[in-house]
């Protein structure tokens, strides 16, 4: 986490190069060939991500 701060990113670069970011595995949901990436996560829950998905990616059904 950022101290709470959002982190600021060009979405350019990553369309460009899908690795200019640290991804980390997402594996809640029982997710498979799923990768997350936090732009903003604080203690109240409250989160935005960039989520990149493999071929062959999938979850269990949930909610939003």
């Amino acid at each position: 986490m950022n101290n709470g701060l959002p982190v600021t990113i060009n979405l350019f670069s990553i369309i460009k190069d899908i690795n200019a970011v640290n991804w980390e595995a997402h594996s809640t949901l029982d997710r498979k060939k799923a990768h997350i990436f936090d732009i903003f996560n604080d203690d109240s829950g409250q989160r935005i991500s960039l989520v990149h998905c493999e071929p062959g990616a999938s979850a269990n059904s949930h909610l939003h």
